[in-house]
Parts: structure tokens; sequence; C-alpha cells
């Protein structure tokens, strides 16, 4: 079983949850863990969840939604985190802070068994453009300073970026060999550019639509691990590098294979459709047919006035015949 402590993740509704897919690998069923804080200590206030479906994004394994078994309760401890809205432009200077039991540094070999969180500043996308370049994408990510080693490291990945109590973004990647490294700002994925997806299934599973009727058509492509411009540099990757693909149990195969529903309509509503269309055809057809009449009757009269002309014509022309023999 799989406790989903590490890497980090975030409770955006009593019953769903946001996170990375990095944990999701062999092993089945998965559970949630909420209100931690020291892992080796456990209180009254964590609470155990298990998993009832993952529903990974299509194209990004940086972003994945979990959907639990039983909903969290809310208390001091584990709250509710709020969610941005579609393309929402963040202000000026924010307040953004990242958390995670991961490595505080490079050389450690494990991650914290304490929950660590740091205050980290926003860098602007140009900035990372320059120095990521290919790998960064200005529409979908963002990215914070490393000044001071500040920042987010192995075993943080799913955490999330928070800035003035909402979160923006989801941990993506960093310059792995040193995640301290100021020469490489840290990514971060962008929460807004999930928003419509994030949307589309909280409001299937509000609407009581399973995960599977919502099911994907794609799975996730394989996305290479970023290498940093410098040639000299060991080629960077994510932040938790190496990890195998995640495992895929027969459940989720059969979530991935499903289909969208076809809306229908109820049998008397399409039945009085059907003789509403029928009505209109004959109407359409009557009057063609009345039209058709109507012009027959227009030409015969034509034909029988000009008939009535061309016979007072020659009564006449014989009229005139008759009185100029009689003279």
């Amino acid at each position: 079983m799989c406790d989903i402590s590490t890497p980090s993740h975030l409770l955006i509704r009593e019953d769903f949850v946001l996170t990375s897919a990095h944990c999701l690998k062999n092993a089945y069923p998965l559970t949630v863990v909420l209100g931690a804080h020291d892992l080796k200590k456990w209180k009254k206030s964590c609470q155990k969840i298990q998993v009832a479906h993952y529903h990974r994004h299509p194209l990004h394994e940086n972003a994945t939604l979990i959907n639990l078994k039983t909903t969290a309760r809310l208390t001091e401890n584990v709250t509710v985190v709020g969610l941005p809205k579609e393309d929402e432009h963040i202000p000026a200077s924010p307040k953004c802070s990242v958390a995670g039991w991961g490595k505080t540094n490079s050389n450690n070999k494990q991650g914290s068994d304490v929950l660590m969180a740091v205050a980290v500043t926003l860098e602007d996308n140009s900035e990372c453009k320059k120095v990521w370049k290919k790998h960064f994408d200005i529409n979908q990510m963002m990215c914070t300073r490393t000044t001071g080693g500040k920042g987010f490291c192995q075993g943080d990945s799913g955490g999330t970026l928070i800035c003035n109590n909402k979160a923006q973004g989801i941990v993506a990647f960093n310059y792995a060999e040193r995640c301290d490294d100021s020469q490489y700002p840290h990514v971060y994925m962008k929460i807004p550019f999930f928003m419509p997806w994030i949307k589309e299934v909280l409001h299937g599973y509000g609407a009581n639509m399973s995960l599977t009727s919502l099911g994907h058509h794609r799975s996730a492509p394989h996305r290479p691990a970023p290498h940093p411009p410098a040639p000299h540099r060991p080629a960077p990757y994510r932040s938790a590098p190496h990890r195998p693909a995640p495992h895929r149990s027969a459940t989720t195969a059969r979530l991935r294979t499903a289909r969208l529903p076809t809306a229908r309509l109820p049998t008397a509503q399409l039945r009085t459709t059907q003789l509403r269309t029928t009505q209109l055809r004959t109407t359409q057809l009557r009057t063609t047919q009345l039209r058709t009449t109507q012009l027959r009757t227009t030409q015969l009269r034509t034909t029988q006035l000009d008939e009535v002309k061309t016979l007072v014509k020659w009564l006449f022309i014989d009229r005139l015949n008759y009185r100029g023999g009689g003279a």
C-alpha cells in the first residue's frame, strides 16, 4: 500500500486531492495522509483515507486529481485550499511559499521527516525562458528564484506553490544535481492552466458521474527530463529522478478506455419530435400540391382565354366579309 504523504498533495475539495503522479507506482490500492507534520509521529489530527480513483491529466503527468473513497474531515490541520480562476493574473510581489517532505539539499540521502516550508519569490517568466529555453513553456509554467538556496528539492514532487492563500503552481522540475543552484530557477506547472480540466472532473463527480464516465482517451505521453543549456553541466532532470512509470491497475485501464456517455432523449419526447417532423413534412407536401394545382388552373384559364379571343376574332372577320358581299 502506498501512503501519499510524500510527495506532497493539496486538498481542493473534501473528496479530491491535487498532486503529481510520481507516487502512483507499483502499488494499489493507495491511501492519502492528511494533517501530518512529523511522519514519525502519528497524531489524532492525522487522517488516512483510501483512494477510490486517480485521474491523470492526458498531457501532463505533473497534474493528477485523486478521488477519495470517503470525504476528509475538515479541522484546524486539514483545510481546503482555494484554487485560482482560469488565466488568473498574480498580483505584483505576492507572498508565496512551497512545502514538502523532500531533501533539504541534494547531498542528503533521504528526505525530511518533518514538513518543511520556505518563502519564495516569483521570477519573471522571460528570465526563466532565457535559462531553460525550449524546456520552459510560458503559457503553462511559472518559476521562482533560488537566491539563498530557497526552493524545493528531490522528494517534494507534487508540492504546491501557494501565493496569497491560493494554490498557483505544482512542483515540476529544477536543476537536480544541485537543487539550490541559483543559476537555475525552480519551475512549476501553472494551476490556472489546468482549471478547465479540474472543473470538468469536479463537475462530473458533482453530477453523480463516475470517473469511468469521464475517462481519458489518451494516456499521458512520456516527457523527457529537461537538460540545462550550460554544456559543462550534467543533464538536469525532474525533482524525482529515475522514477518508474506509474502502475496502471486493471481498474485504471478500464477508466482510460471508457467513452463519454451519449445523451438520449426520453422515448415520449422522441416520439413527439418524430410526430412533429412528420406533420411538418405533410404540411409542406400539401402546400406544394396546392401551388401546383393553382399553377395548372392559371395556365388552363390562360389557354381558354386565348381560344375565346381567337374565336371572337374570326367571328368579327366573317361578319365583315358578309357585309362586304351583300353590298
